[in-house]
């Protein structure tokens, strides 16, 4: 009787992304990986624990501005241009630019799997 389950090299060599070096995903010295599909909960959790219960990123972390994307029939769109991030030493904002440069050209279509971003909308792949 054959296993049904793959092994450790088969389902490397399934997963329909690659690891790029120094962008994604990033590994602390301790081990931990984080990631396009958890460093959204971590920044939150870490912030709310910084910030107290009050915490509502929406209203405490996220810049956005306001777009026109079509004069007729009218549609705008908001687009996020900074997260602020508390740290030890104060809060410090994260520019897309600094993402931007960070990612190069490096997209989040090279470095995950599809199938767990089908349900990810604009607003979610801008986060990450």
């Amino acid at each position: 009787l054959s296993s049904l389950s793959l092994s450790p090299s088969e389902i490397q060599a399934r997963r329909a992304h690659t690891d790029v070096a120094g962008v994604h995903p990033f590994r602390t010295s301790l081990g931990a990986e984080i990631s396009i599909f958890n460093c959204v909960q971590l920044v939150y959790e870490f912030a709310a624990i910084t910030m107290g219960a009050s915490f509502r990123p929406e209203e405490s972390m996220l810049s956005y501005v306001d777009e026109v994307v079509c004069q007729f029939p009218p549609q705008r769109r908001k687009t996020l241009t900074s997260v602020r991030v508390p740290s030890p030493q104060g809060f410090f904002d994260v520019e897309k630019q600094m993402v931007d440069a960070w990612w190069r050209d490096v997209d989040l279509d090279d470095v995950a799997e599809s199938t767990r971003m089908k349900n990810w909308d604009a607003s979610d792949r801008e986060l990450r």
